[in-house]
């Protein structure tokens, strides 16, 4: 996060140019509009924008970490289920249509899609029966691969917003790295 982009970002009626390197605050100069922030202000700026930019960077890989699918063994083998947001209410509407009743005490069973998952690898989707109690399995597996997702979000948004002192920190946070 540089100097020019937190005054676009944090202070828009501030107008200002920049002689060599925006990240070093004597190269900016004030043109117009409202004054220039001191160097302190603008250091606070350039933090909170880099925390606001990392932590959205992150929502986004995390949207797709928790779509990418999960796996389930409710069949007795393991399958790999779609995680989309229409898959995951899908798969919860099955679960009510499929619940108990008084005159299926144990519910009842439906097709289901999942790809078999053979030696690490994933084969093609096919549709294949489940009982109440599987599909149920299914959810709670899908429940938790969604919340081990979160969770890893939740920790790097804790860091970012708690922990981390510098941009340079904020900045080199990634998905796949560790806080």
């Amino acid at each position: 996060m540089d100097y020019m982009m937190s005054l676009s970002l944090s202070y828009p009626t501030v107008f200002a140019s920049c002689f060599g390197d925006s990240t070093v605050y004597g190269n900016i100069v004030w043109e117009s509009g409202d004054p220039l922030p001191s160097q302190a202000n603008l250091d606070v700026a350039c933090f909170k924008n880099s925390q606001n930019i990392a932590i959205a960077a992150l929502e986004l890989e995390c949207d797709d970490a928790a779509t990418v699918g999960f796996s389930s063994s409710a069949l007795g083998s393991t399958y790999m289920y779609s995680s989309q947001l229409v898959d995951q209410l899908n798969l919860i509407g099955s679960s009510v249509n499929m619940s108990p009743s008084i005159a299926n005490p144990s519910g009842t069973s439906a097709m289901y899609a999942c790809a078999p998952i053979t030696g690490g690898v994933v084969g093609n989707v096919m549709y294949l029966s489940h009982t109440y109690d599987q599909i149920r399995q299914v959810v709670a597996d899908g429940v938790a691969f969604k919340q081990s997702i979160l969770t890893i979000f939740a920790t790097k948004r804790y860091y970012i917003l708690n922990v981390f002192t510098t941009v340079a920190q904020v900045e080199a946070m990634t998905w796949t790295s560790s806080p």
